[in-house]
């Protein structure tokens, strides 16, 4: 939902899907099929009968289980020096913010908020270079009003 929608927090609240809402105590595509009814109704795609969009899901699960970072490795590269990074995060150190509850259950365990996770990276690469702005949570980072511009502007120069 958060994809697809792309506006900042406030405005994703009320179409999110709270774990209260949801019966956590099922099987997986039983829990699956009780969010896809709940989306619709808060503005996920009607064009895909339910079934098609179980295996959109269970797709989409499975790239993104590719991506647990507790996996990563950042191995040495040939030539640092001829890299720059450029990173943004959030001032207020926040990963999931408010989202949490809508974006983890208690079964996930994770203590993202605070942690220096960009800190591999900084030691990997010598010309890596830190930008604070001013966004709720890293998840809304790329599409809140003012935060998107401030990321557009710079790639803009960048670029140019």
């Amino acid at each position: 939902m958060i994809s697809r929608l792309r506006q900042g927090p406030d405005k994703l609240f009320p179409q999110l899907i709270h774990p209260s809402e949801v019966n956590l105590d099922v099987s997986a595509d039983e829990l699956l099929l009780q969010l896809i009814v709940l989306g619709k109704t808060r503005g996920l795609s009607t064009a895909k009968n339910d079934m098609e969009l179980v295996q959109i899901f269970k797709k989409n699960l499975q790239v993104q289980a590719a991506f647990e970072s507790e996996d990563f490795q950042i191995l040495p590269l040939p030539d640092p020096d001829g890299i720059s990074c450029y990173y943004f995060r959030n001032r207020n150190g926040l990963f999931y913010g408010n989202l949490e509850p809508y974006l983890t259950t208690v079964q996930d365990q994770l203590a993202v908020d605070g942690t220096v996770y960009w800190e591999q990276w900084q030691r990997s690469l010598p010309h890596f270079q830190l930008f604070d702005i001013e966004a709720s949570n890293h998840i809304t980072l790329l599409f809140e009003a003012g935060v998107s511009e401030t990321i557009g502007k710079f790639c803009e120069q960048l670029y140019q």
